[in-house]
């Protein structure tokens, strides 16, 4: 249906720009102008030129080979290896990727991700948005900019308790989500209210006070102060640094939180992730990437 209309009807657009069509059943194509290219290799890939201009294997454009190199050797497809092709290509600069899409067109569902964040993604399902009437939504305000800290992948942590620590904004409500299963099946959550985040956000401030504290005076007994003091400033600097964009960062400011999650079974590989939602975002929620922490004995 989309290559009659094409073919139909003069788009002006189309001799600016290209486009990109795909549909459910595994057909795509890319619209240059009145140059049509079709899918013959099971995937296809545009970025900011046209392709019919170019010898193949010789683009002048890093995007587009990074993207096609990571697709044409993956074995399984799935969104999280969709949000690493992204991640990898998305633009810099003085015009940089404002949002970006992730379309798995069988389910009906969008993926949406923010600026240069690709651990956090707001899910939507077509049919339910549609059922709802006409809406609009500004994208900055569904997100929380939420990024998980600890345990980082494949930590070992005490099965007695783990504190679950993650970047986000204030005006945002969190739920972490832990289950030994990758599906989450049979797992358990906490809510993290506005109240909370406070006293979490000063517990992590006191937890970086002591550990200073604990460096220093470790330092200054073995006589090791120059080595003491490029840590506490190099950690003070990673906590604290902010992200190189053209976003206000003085209107979202980003803080750390923490949750303590206790009675965890020893030898245990768990999975987690945090869920936000805005105050201002309605029914909408967001969801970050997943990771994985293992309990000792």
């Amino acid at each position: 249906e989309a290559l009659q209309v094409v073919n139909e009807y003069y788009c002006e657009d189309q001799y600016k720009a290209q486009y990109l069509i795909g549909d459910s059943s595994g057909n795509s194509m890319i619209v240059e102008g009145d140059n049509i290219l079709f899918n013959e290799l099971g995937y296809q890939v545009l970025t900011n030129f046209y392709q019919s201009h170019y010898v193949e294997d010789d683009y002048p454009c890093s995007r587009f080979n990074n993207a096609t190199q990571m697709i044409k050797n993956v074995e399984t497809l799935t969104e999280i290896f969709v949000g690493a092709v992204l991640s990898s290509t998305y633009q810099q600069g003085s015009y940089p990727t404002q949002y970006s899409n992730i379309y798995d067109l069988k389910r009906g569902v969008i993926y949406l991700l923010y600026y240069h964040n690709f651990e956090e993604y707001l899910k939507i399902n077509l049919q339910e948005e549609f059922s709802k009437g006409y809406k609009s939504y500004d994208i900055p305000e569904l997100f929380s900019k939420l990024k998980l800290k600890y345990p980082i992948n494949g930590e070992a942590v005490s099965p007695s308790a783990v504190n679950i620590f993650w970047e986000g904004l204030m005006d945002s409500e969190y739920e972490i989500i832990y289950s030994k299963s990758p599906d989450f099946a049979q797992s358990k959550s906490f809510k993290v209210m506005n109240e909370e985040l406070l006293l979490s956000k000063a517990s992590f401030s006191y937890f970086l006070f002591l550990l200073v504290l604990i460096v220093l005076f470790s330092s200054i007994k073995k006589n090791r102060k120059l080595i003491s003091f490029v840590f506490v400033i190099s950690f003070l600097f990673v906590a604290c640094e902010k992200e190189n964009t053209a976003v206000d960062e003085s209107v979202e400011k980003v803080e750390v939180f923490s949750k303590n999650i206790g009675d965890l079974d020893a030898n245990t590989t768990y999975y987690w992730k945090v869920n936000a939602q805005r105050n201002s975002s309605n029914d909408f929620s967001t969801e970050s990437i997943i990771q994985t922490f293992v309990t000792t004995q």
